[in-house]
């Protein structure tokens, strides 16, 4: 094992930051403490939708807005925000939602990307005779994170197994079950 914070979880941060810059760290803490249910609402709603963001992905993708933050905003303010920050041209907003960009979905997953890349290319270069990538756990799953690895590494076979994000679980309970069964 080996690697550092690159995940799908980081993905979400830089996402969470655009939340940020529309209504304010302090208006997304008070979200966290006050409806935990809205806050994670977002969380959940944005995993799916990042389950679908490829390369050149050819429409917005639409979000709802939790209504504590649309009430506690005018469509004006919200918009101002928008237009004076890195957003704007990438976010609109059309009542209770907001309109998101495909090139700033791409944004989101850019840095996450570029560090797993330079990794495993660092771990690739200093083990021989590699043949294959096994791509496995819930951000294995992302369309985009699959088009990278395969371009990235065309001279390898990319594995993705049927439900990539069991397959780390499975292992977990395997080895729990049989230390021995993985040797390296």
């Amino acid at each position: 094992a080996s690697g550092g914070p690159y995940g799908g979880i980081y993905v979400d941060k830089e996402y969470l930051k655009m939340y940020e810059t529309i209504f304010g760290e302090e208006a997304i803490n008070n979200l966290k403490k006050e409806d935990i249910s809205e806050y994670l609402t977002i969380i959940r709603e944005f995993e799916a939708k990042k389950r679908t963001v490829t390369a050149n992905y050819g429409s917005h993708f639409v979000t709802r807005l939790p209504a504590v933050l649309n009430e506690m905003f005018s469509n004006e303010e919200k918009i101002q925000k928008i237009q004076s920050s890195y957003l704007k041209d990438k976010v609109s907003v059309v009542r209770d939602k907001l309109k998101l960009s495909p090139s700033l979905m791409e944004v989101f997953f850019k840095d996450s990307l570029e560090n797993i890349i330079d990794h495993v290319g660092n771990i690739l270069r200093s083990i021989e005779d590699v043949h294959m990538i096994l791509l496995v756990g819930s951000y294995a799953e992302s369309p985009l994170v699959q088009e990278t690895f395969k371009n990235e590494f065309a001279n390898l076979e990319i594995i993705i197994p049927q439900d990539c994000n069991q397959v780390v679980m499975k292992g977990a309970v395997l080895y729990g079950h049989s230390p021995m069964y993985i040797s390296a």
